[in-house]
């Protein structure tokens, strides 16, 4: 679809995701950041998997339903932005909108030299619904 093979059409390392993003000028836009590890990160730093088989059972299938729904998507960057997305100035993948009571300002960004930012989408505002107060 967008015209390129990312690792040879082989299976690559998860952890790699975001440098074979980068190498097809690809980013993803809407990972549910605030439900599941990014690529390469762990649970604990003891643990020895930092590959998606580091990831527990919710947060697969938060990126299951993610790619279900549509909400996640992979964006081809143009080629100006390659750059910056190598220098780790443009984030490769950035997390969607975090609900209201996440601890944190905005979603998560992952870069390619694998540093995580909150500078992303603001969290959602609270619901009347969720907010209102039985009398």
């Amino acid at each position: 679809k967008f015209g390129c093979k990312i690792h040879g059409g082989k299976i690559f390392p998860w952890k790699l995701m975001p440098a074979a993003l980068v190498e097809a000028n690809l980013s993803i836009q809407g990972y549910p950041a605030h439900k599941c590890l990014f690529p390469g990160e762990a649970h604990s730093k003891h643990a020895l998997n930092k590959g998606i088989g580091a990831l527990m059972y919710k947060e697969i299938a938060a990126l299951v339903d993610s790619l279900k729904a549509g909400t996640m998507r992979i964006i081809k960057f143009p080629d100006d932005d390659r750059a910056a997305a190598i220098a780790s100035e443009k984030p490769i993948i950035e997390g969607e909108a975090p609900p209201s009571e996440w601890p944190h300002h905005g979603a998560r960004w992952l870069f390619l030299d694998g540093h995580t930012d909150h500078n992303g989408l603001r969290r959602l505002k609270p619901s009347t619904a969720t907010t209102k107060v039985k009398k």
